[in-house]
C-alpha cells in the first residue's frame, strides 16, 4: 500500500509539506511506485529505489536525499 497522507515529519517540516505543490509531487512519487511493480513484473516491496528516483527525476520531480 502506497499513500501520500501517512508520512512522517515533525510539527516543524509539516507546515512546509502541506503546501499543494509539495502534496503533488508526493502523489506522484506514490503513482510511479505503484506503478513500476506492475511495469517491471515485481512486488511493491521488491521496487528498485534507485530506479523509483531516477524515474521521478525524469517526470521533473525534485527533491534531496536526507
Amino acid at each position: 500500500l502506497l499513500v501520500t497522507s501517512a508520512l512522517s515529519s515533525s510539527r516543524v517540516a509539516f507546515n512546509s509539506l502541506r503546501v499543494e505543490p509539495t502534496w503533488m509531487m508526493l502523489g506522484q512519487a506514490a503513482g510511479t511506485a505503484a506503478a513500476m511493480p506492475q511495469m517491471d513484473k515485481t512486488t511493491v516491496q521488491r521496487v528498485n529505489a534507485a530506479e523509483l528516483q531516477k524515474r521521478l527525476q525524469q517526470a521533473s520531480i525534485r527533491f534531496q536525499k536526507p
